[in-house]
């Protein structure tokens, strides 16, 4: 697995990053903006939606200010090390017979955020955070 060019040590994704600087864009209007321009039904938007704002609730709580696009932390570290435990959690889930047709219907929404194309600061521009 590569990053910035470079591989990723897998067992580099135990080590802590430092705690998040208020640097940058918030990150949530600008999902919540990308999220409510998909086509997708009006329920998932809204679903999606009340997740991110939820996350961003506890965030605030946790680190006082909301995920920042320049934060001084490794994104794609923070997301494969999320993404390791959500994959634990599937299978737990799976384990236990749990449906998670709700988890499911937001795959359109991870999809998108996947492709290749990296996002542009005029995001942020288009919403007015930036």
């Amino acid at each position: 697995m590569e990053h910035l060019g470079k591989a990723v040590d897998l067992m580099d994704l135990r080590r802590a990053q430092p705690v998040p600087k208020k640097k940058g864009v918030k990150v949530p209007p600008v999902l919540i903006s990308f999220i409510r321009e998909m086509d997708l039904p009006d329920q998932v938007k809204q679903n999606a939606v009340t997740l991110v704002t939820a996350r961003d609730s506890l965030g605030k709580e946790k680190y006082g200010q909301s995920l920042m696009s320049d934060d001084g932390r490794d994104p794609y570290i923070d997301a494969l090390q999320e993404l390791g435990d959500l994959l634990q959690y599937l299978m737990q889930c799976r384990l236990n017979g749990v449906d998670v047709a709700g988890i499911r219907e937001l795959l359109p929404i991870l999809k998108a955020l996947c492709k290749p194309e990296k996002a542009k600061r005029r995001d942020a521009l288009w919403c007015g955070f930036f």
